[in-house]
């Protein structure tokens, strides 16, 4: 791993199967934000977001899926249908990213400032 990687990485926080999390938490708080994977899309497919805000992704699709950041900063890992990953933005943190298994699908992410 190299050293640009692992700044990435510690951009921001990737928790694992939070299917429950995004339940248990308040899904009307503007602080966290649902991405639908379904037909092979994200949705929605532009996301404004702050530091601090949490981004969950959930497969709807019957595929594996990932979420990756083009420049390869962060990555959800795999997610299999019927899971969802998500992880806490962090400053600094706006990205373009796509699905490792398939590259056609694109989506992003842009940090914006709190006011």
């Amino acid at each position: 791993m190299t050293t640009t990687h692992r700044r990435g990485i510690l951009k921001l926080t990737v928790l694992a199967g939070t299917v429950g999390l995004f339940r248990q938490l308040n899904a009307s708080d503007d602080r966290m934000h649902r991405v639908v994977i379904s037909q092979f899309e994200y949705s929605p497919g532009v996301l404004d977001v702050r530091a601090g805000d949490v981004i969950i992704w959930v497969n709807d699709d019957i595929v594996p899926h990932t979420a990756t950041a083009e420049d390869l900063s962060w990555d959800t890992g795999e997610i299999v249908s019927g899971d969802s990953k998500s992880l806490v933005v962090t400053e600094g943190f706006s990205a373009n990213y796509f699905c490792r298994y398939h590259p056609m699908m694109k989506a992003s992410v842009s940090l914006i400032d709190e006011e």
